[in-house]
């Protein structure tokens, strides 16, 4: 490879621009809401992840406990924020390393339920089938891949409570699977069946009646998840179940650099999210603040980030804001015009140019989801404007709007 043509794939590589026309990594929806739990006397860790249809072994992990009764008083996260895998218009899409699937239908999350899946000795296919059978109280001819293997009886189980498939059924395309109820509650969130999808019985109640034949499964294993609520951004590490290596935090570092987030996160968070591995959506870009110019309220693509003390902020709003204009150029650059004075960004640069003179920046500008994002000091020094911060509002304020009226 040329090393021109090497220096710009490692620099798009490592500031977020595309390589080689690759698009940028898929940033999908943040859905379900942060909740806690207090525990009550009497419970267990599957009463309450049944409960609160989440899985006891994410619960466990996420609140570091290592009993299954839990001390009365005690308050949990639950884990009951989730970043969606893929969001079809129609389908059911099951990622593994999370143990949790999802139905849309007519381009709207309709359900999603905690599972257990297949030991990573007997996997659950990853790849894309259909659902093509439905079964209300079904019966059980143990397959003689199970019989041999495990040296069970060969005899066909009636419907009942000795029915591993519980009294619901939802067959795939691919010989051998399906999603099911069972009679094992405890094993919801675990990686310990022949291959098929198991829940709750009543989460498999809603599942039956929210699926269709013909529906796609899309069997996905994606152990990194970046999602975005609000304009904010979140990371969730799962385990990486079936050792497939795609848990790293090299791999976690390329993905945010292709979304173009590198800048924006603190690497040693990043480094405790991929450690943890709890499966948790944590935010690692975005403030909850709102930004006042002139006082009037600025409507923001993206959340403001503090990072090291310093302000990011989305580019073409702030400059919209101030009065200025900010203009697309080649080679990855912005120009901001102020009147007569002019602030160049470029991409991945710790160096702008202001009025023509080189000014140093205290993080590269980078484009998130088509918004450029940069700091906020050099816009205030071209718009000649002062910031101060009252609880979790930044004031801006121009020269002109410090200005008093004339007449």
């Amino acid at each position: 490879m040329h090393s021109r043509t090497l220096a710009l794939a490692l620099a798009a590589l490592f500031l977020g621009l595309p390589v080689c026309g690759q698009p940028p990594a898929k940033i999908q929806p943040v859905v379900g809401q942060a909740r806690t739990y207090t525990v009550r006397r009497g419970d267990t860790l599957t009463k309450i992840a049944r409960r609160e249809n989440v899985n006891r072994f994410t619960l466990a992990r996420l609140n570091h406990l290592t009993r299954s009764r839990p001390r009365p008083g005690r308050a949990l996260t639950l884990p009951t924020l989730h970043i969606l895998p893929r969001n079809p218009k129609d389908g059911i899409v099951l990622n593994l390393p999370e143990r949790r699937v999802y139905v849309f239908k007519a381009g709207r999350l309709v359900g999603h339920y905690p599972v257990a899946i297949g030991k990573p000795d007997w996997p659950t296919a990853i790849g894309t089938f259909r659902l093509v059978e439905k079964q209300t109280n079904p019966r059980w001819t143990p397959p003689n891949s199970i019989v041999q293997r495990e040296g069970i009886k060969d005899d066909p189980v009636p419907p009942g409570p000795e029915n591993p498939l519980g009294d619901r059924w939802m067959g795939w395309s691919k010989p051998g699977f399906g999603f099911h109820s069972t009679n094992a509650p405890r094993s919801i969130g675990g990686a310990v069946s022949h291959g098929c999808v198991r829940l709750y019985p009543d989460a498999a109640h809603k599942m039956f009646d929210q699926v269709e034949k013909g529906m796609t499964i899309y069997s996905v294993y994606e152990p990194i998840s970046l999602g975005e609520r609000d304009g904010q951004f979140y990371l969730a590490v799962f385990p990486n179940i079936y050792h497939k290596g795609l848990v790293s935090l090299a791999r976690i570092t390329k993905q945010l650099a292709r979304t173009g987030l590198l800048p924006l996160v603190d690497p040693d968070k990043i480094r405790a999210i991929e450690k943890a591995q709890t499966g948790y959506p944590h935010r690692i870009a975005g403030e909850n603040v709102v930004v006042v110019v002139n006082g009037q309220r600025v409507p923001l693509p993206l959340a403001p980030v503090l990072r090291a003390d310093h302000w990011i902020v989305p580019v073409g709003a702030m400059v919209e804001a101030l009065g200025g204009k900010a203009t697309p150029g080649e080679k990855d650059t912005l120009t901001i015009t102020a009147s007569a004075r002019t602030l160049t960004l470029t991409a991945g640069q710790k160096t702008a140019q202001q009025d023509a003179e080189p000014i140093s920046l205290t993080s590269e500008p980078t484009v998130v989801e088509g918004n450029w994002m940069a700091p906020l000091a050099p816009l205030l020094s071209l718009f000649s404007a002062r910031l101060t911060q009252t609880g979790h509002t930044l004031h801006i304020k121009t020269e002109a709007g410090n200005a008093a009226p004339s007449g």
